[in-house]
Order: structure tokens, then C-alpha cells, then sequence
């Protein structure tokens, strides 16, 4: 895995396995988190009847893949977590 989209692939290789019903809604955007770029998928998820939207983020950073997955019911809570990941910083 040399970058976050490639992660992302094996990601989707086991979400598609599971009961979750993933529906990728877009797996092209960059988000800046820290002062480095992720790769980003947008994905919404259905869980015991109920749609749960996520967005994950995923920057690969040496030997390691460092993830982020940010979850909400609604427009609302989204913006809530958004200002939560805008507020994330990295001491690296």
C-alpha cells in the first residue's frame, strides 16, 4: 500500500464482503487534515435498516497507514464532525 486510494481499495474489498451494504458515493477528493493531505471516500453505509454516511481519510506515513473515519446521520452532524477533523494536528 503505497498511498491512501490504494488502502481505500482493500478497504472496499472487505466492506463489499460484509452485511454493511457499502455505497460509494466519491473516492477522489484529497482533504487537508493537519497540514497533510489524506485521500478521502465518501461512503454510506446501512445498518440494521438505518443509512449512516462516512467519509474516511487514509495518508500513508512511513510503514504505517494513518486513518481517519468520520460518521454522521445528517447534514448537521457532519458539519459538527467536520469542525472536529479541522481541528486535528500532527506532531510529525
Amino acid at each position: 500500500i503505497a498511498t491512501g486510494r490504494d488502502y481505500f481499495f482493500q478497504a472496499k474489498r472487505t466492506l463489499d464482503q460484509s452485511t454493511l451494504q457499502p455505497e460509494y458515493l466519491d473516492d477522489s477528493g484529497v482533504r487537508t487534515i493537519g497540514g497533510q493531505p489524506f485521500d478521502a471516500l465518501a461512503l454510506r453505509i446501512t445498518m440494521m435498516g438505518v443509512k449512516v454516511g462516512q467519509t474516511m481519510y487514509a495518508r500513508r506515513r512511513g510503514d504505517y497507514v494513518i486513518t481517519l473515519v468520520q460518521t454522521y446521520m445528517n447534514e448537521a452532524e457532519k458539519a459538527e464532525t467536520d469542525a472536529v477533523i479541522d481541528s486535528v494536528s500532527f506532531s510529525w
